[in-house]
This record gives C-alpha cells, structure tokens and sequence, in this order.
C-alpha cells in the first residue's frame, strides 16, 4: 500500500452514539484502489487556484534561477512525468 492510498472496505458500518463503527470479519473486505478507481476531488479539497496554472508559474519562476546547476537540477525535477502528474492532483494531496 502506497503512503497516500485510497481504501474501500466493504462490510458494516453501524452509528452508536453519534460515533462509526466499522466491523469487518471477512478477507478481501478491504481493498486499495489504484489510479483511475477513484476520483481524488471526491476526498481531498481542491485549491482555490487552477493546478496547472500553478506549475507553469513554478516553471517560470525555475527559469529565473542564475546557477545554472540549480536550475538544471529544478529542471530535471519539475519537468519529470510522474512528478509533474502529482501537479494535476489536488494541492492538498
């Protein structure tokens, strides 16, 4: 399981006192969902500010580094496909 997953667990759910209580007994009663199973706007709040409207911004702001190491470095970084989808996800992810 990831660090940051998305669970279903399927079973009972019973209200005692204003308080959930989950009972499960059974294997395969819980699973993780991958990418694409879940829509993660459902869970997680998004920002005020449109994501990719944020990144090009971080990219703009890399472009004024000086050293140019540091800036090649950023580059590598932010400009990696599996870093840059964390980008479309919600910023409070």
């Amino acid at each position: 399981m990831r660090s940051l997953s998305i669970i279903i667990l399927i079973k009972n759910l019973y209200l005692f006192s204003s308080l959930a209580e989950i009972s499960y007994n059974e294997p395969a009663t819980i699973k993780v969902l991958e990418d694409g199973q879940y829509n993660a706007s459902d869970f997680i709040k998004s920002a005020k500010k449109d994501n990719e409207l944020l990144y090009s911004q971080l990219l703009e702001n890399i472009q004024q580094v000086v050293n140019p190491k540091i800036k090649e470095l950023l580059l590598n970084i932010f400009e990696n496909a599996e870093i840059k989808h964390k980008f479309s996800l919600p910023s409070s992810l």
